[in-house]
């Protein structure tokens, strides 16, 4: 219930394109507790939904409460299993699936992630938020929330990092991220840009 109300708080206030993260593998998760919480997502009918599989990283709090036996180990069903069932059931509740591994959609295709496959230009604002131009400038926020809001507070731009792309790195981002989509690339749309990335890759050696 409290979900269906927040979902529908977001909508009453104008969001008109919400996404949903989905995680597999989380400490003590069932099967059945994971097929309940889908059929909750599906029956809300967000605009847009992420599969991912929990990742649990040496050094992290969860690692240390997983060894130390605060938390329960990560769950033994077959995460397969979690993402077959996921995609069959999306499928029949008229999702797209569009990226090769973990993202869905239905309905719109202006979801973050999409435009961040597309190389579309997207704007972050915020604590860690990052943002593309959608040519050659990328950038990131402050990722620590004290040191953000103290920038903020001070009229400073909270950028601290900044990443100039050149011409074969757009090129190669082109393709990673295109190969990401159950479409594939289209060499026609970079084959000018690819040809110059080539040659200057033979001149190399």
């Amino acid at each position: 219930m409290m979900r269906a109300a927040r979902f529908a708080t977001c909508a009453n206030a104008g969001f008109d394109n919400v996404s949903f993260d989905l995680i597999a593998g989380l400490p003590g998760q069932t099967m059945t507790g994971w097929r309940r919480n889908l059929e909750e997502a599906f029956a809300l009918r967000p605009e847009h939904l992420s599969f991912y599989l929990l990742e649990v990283h040496q050094g992290t709090p969860l690692a240390s409460h997983i060894e130390s036996g605060l938390q329960p180990s990560l769950m033994k069903i077959s995460l397969l299993r979690c993402m077959k069932w996921m995609l069959d059931r999306a499928a029949e509740a008229g999702y797209e699936h569009y990226e090769n591994f973990q993202s869905l959609f239905a309905g719109t295709r202006v979801a973050a992630q999409h435009q961040i496959l597309d190389a579309a230009p997207y704007y972050g604002f915020g604590c860690s938020a990052h943002s593309y131009d959608g040519a050659s400038r990328r950038w990131a926020n402050e990722r620590d929330l004290n040191g953000y809001m103290e920038m903020i507070g001070r009229g400073e731009p909270a950028i601290v990092d900044e990443t100039r792309l050149s011409e074969s790195d757009s090129t190669a981002e082109a393709v990673f991220l295109g190969l990401r989509m159950m479409r594939g690339f289209s060499f026609a749309n970079k084959a000018a840009s690819l040809a110059r990335t080539c040659a200057r890759n033979m001149k190399r050696t």
